[in-house]
């Protein structure tokens, strides 16, 4: 074989430089995409594990609010329930701080009782309810709930002992109802307490200042509200809505529970849990 000559020599010596640096080139790519990848994949296991960590924390104050409440509708009411400076559980909504391992919860019970019902509730209260949320729009929306909980636009079904509207998220069905005004409106709204009007006092604070009160009732209503922070149900079923917020950490985004259920103190099962959701 006749030996190369120095040109190709050089060029042979060129290219497998040019080799040698691409794939080095090639490998360190590799090297930063796994890194990458590997960090990421951490990073999630780490947001995975601390959302887990925060969801259970908020399951584990929606059972001890609902053991508290129990606990004071059978005269038991626990000495220390956890909550900052010693507070108790109100059933208006009043939101309190549970703290467990050191984080801190965001907590509130509300009973149905103080919602205005949907199917029962007087038409007064729908319209006067329409009125303060729903200022441009009142008389549809109060017109569009009256005909939705009607019979064959004839009687009120809840005479007759039907529930035409099943559940608060049928309001979202409505005309007039948009996502804005569904969010202001949903909190305030029941289907399960079967009241012509809700119990003022226990109704939570947007309610009270929604409905059409005269001023000596609504100063009457003033000054029982918050007496009896814990309901008195002994041998009587009731609903609540429990709501719990929680975060594993400054920078983490919050994690919200909310919990249906029943509490009925004189059953062998005293609490039922009708629906948990996250919102």
């Amino acid at each position: 074989m006749a030996p190369k000559s120095g040109s190709e020599g050089r060029r042979e010596r060129g290219i497998a430089i040019f080799a040698v640096i691409w794939l080095s080139m090639l490998i360190a790519a590799v090297s930063v995409s796994v890194t990458r990848d590997t960090r990421l994949t951490v990073d999630i296991a780490v947001n995975e594990r601390a959302e887990a960590q925060a969801l259970a924390r908020a399951e584990g104050a929606l059972r001890w609010a609902a053991l508290v409440l129990l606990a004071g509708a059978r005269g038991q009411a626990p000495a220390e329930t956890g909550f900052a400076g010693g507070a108790e559980l109100r059933v208006d909504g009043t939101p309190l701080i549970w703290r467990f391992e050191g984080r801190d919860v965001r907590l509130s019970a509300l009973a149905e009782r103080g919602k205005l019902d949907l199917n029962t509730a007087d038409p007064w209260l729908i319209t006067g309810l329409a009125a303060s949320l729903a200022s441009d729009r009142s008389e549809q929306l109060a017109t569009a709930i009256l005909v939705a909980r009607r019979r064959d636009g004839q009687s009120l079904a809840w005479r007759i002992g039907q529930r035409p509207i099943d559940q608060v998220a049928d309001l979202a069905r409505l005309a007039p109802v948009d996502h804005g005004l569904y969010r202001r409106l949903a909190p305030l709204v029941t289907v399960l307490s079967g009241l012509r009007a809700p119990d003022l006092a226990v109704a939570p604070e947007a309610l009270f200042r929604a409905l059409p009160l005269g001023e000596e009732e609504r100063a009457y209503w003033r000054g029982r509200r918050g007496v009896a922070p814990v309901p008195v149900l002994r041998a009587q079923a009731e609903t609540f809505t429990l709501t719990a917020e929680t975060r594993e950490g400054a920078e983490a985004p919050p994690v919200r529970l909310r919990a249906l259920l029943r509490l009925a103190p004189a059953e062998n099962r005293p609490i039922h849990l009708i629906r948990l959701e996250r919102y």
